[in-house]
């Protein structure tokens, strides 16, 4: 399940301003997926700690394993410029 590329960016609630988020690279594609489950393992686990070891984690995964997480960032951004042609960040 992806997350909605547009968001709301306003300062309150009524806010009109909408911001279009970047699409995924492979890295935040894994560690979404793998940080999930280290949160189920240790749940008082702090974000930067967690995001510490997911680093360290990616970095030794094979190019074989990491490949088929930048086969769908690449799908993603093709998906993203087509929903919003034009946009730039």
């Amino acid at each position: 399940a992806s997350l909605p590329a547009v968001i709301n960016n306003g300062k309150g609630k009524n806010s009109k301003k909408k911001h279009v988020k970047r699409p995924m690279n492979a890295f935040m594609i894994w560690a979404q997926i793998e940080r999930r489950e280290y949160k189920r393992r240790c749940p008082n686990a702090h974000n930067a700690v967690i995001s510490r070891h997911l680093g360290a984690r990616w970095n030794l995964l094979p190019e074989k394993e990491k490949a088929k997480f930048h086969d769908r960032a690449k799908a993603m951004k093709a998906e993203h410029l087509m929903s919003n042609p034009g946009y730039k960040y």
